[in-house]
């Protein structure tokens, strides 16, 4: 009887510990770490592999920003995200200006852009984690995500980046 006991006990272990691995798991990783964009784009921005600095493997994005605003590096999530669910957004970034910078996490869709965390200082020569949790809108073939920085001519680096369903 108490072997059937123990067995049971670690039957149910075991299918908790599954069950908390797959909701804890990410929906979306990114870490360039086979030296490409996979989708990844920039917006007033050049985006391109680098080996500059990288906060995991060998590789990150470097975005050089080409104006004042809206330079970005983005991805368009539509179709990988439920719309009500709510999601932890994640990006690691870097740069080496020497002054502290400003970053922002922003959902496109459409001509509406939402602000998924805003005006957070990033250190130079430091990498910073930038995250959120936001809940997806209804959308159809558009839910742009992107990092931005108000600053023109400078470069800084994404890499680590994952979205995680929290609810």
């Amino acid at each position: 009887m108490r072997r059937v006991l123990y067995l049971l006990v670690l039957v149910l272990v075991l299918a908790l510990s599954v069950a908390y691995a797959q909701e804890v798991a990410p929906v979306f990783q990114e870490n360039f770490a086979e030296g490409k964009l996979n989708g990844w784009a920039g917006a007033n921005a050049t985006v391109e592999i680098s080996k500059d600095f990288a906060k995991s493997d060998q590789y990150s994005a470097k975005v050089t920003t080409h104006g004042s605003g809206w330079n970005r590096i983005e991805y368009n999530f539509a179709g990988k995200l439920e719309a009500g669910k709510k999601y932890e957004f994640t990006v690691w970034l870097y740069h080496e200006t020497g002054e502290n910078l400003e970053f922002h996490l922003v959902r496109k869709l459409g001509d509406n852009y939402t602000w998924l965390g805003g005006n957070v200082v990033i250190p130079s020569g430091q990498w910073t984690k930038l995250s959120n949790i936001y809940e997806v809108d209804a959308h159809t073939n558009e839910w742009l995500f992107f990092v931005e920085v108000y600053k023109e001519g400078v470069a800084y680096y994404v890499d680590d980046i994952s979205i995680q369903l929290v609810e």
